[in-house]
């Protein structure tokens, strides 16, 4: 049964680096990145930055849930790799 899981790496996955925290990060800077369009929009008074910081947090809403999947989905496979070696 091992033979199957030859090119896993050093995560026990079959791609070559983590997803989850990619996607985390990504998430964070979105977050970060549109509190600045807001302040920088409420002092300058340009109405564009707030609609880029409002599709900022859209973005961000939906690619948490994507950082969810793939955080249950590495954990899930890293757990199923371990058990199947201990067999």
């Amino acid at each position: 049964m091992l033979d199957y899981f030859t090119s896993l790496n050093d995560h026990n996955l079959p791609y070559s680096d983590t997803i989850h925290p990619i996607v985390v990060h990504f998430v964070i800077a979105m977050v970060l990145f549109a509190f600045a369009c807001d302040v920088i929009g409420y002092f300058t008074g340009n109405a564009r930055l707030f609609e880029v910081s409002w599709w900022n947090m859209f973005v961000s809403a939906i690619a948490i849930f994507v950082a969810v999947i793939f955080g249950q989905f590495e954990a899930g496979w890293q757990n199923l790799t371990m058990l199947l070696r201990q067999c």
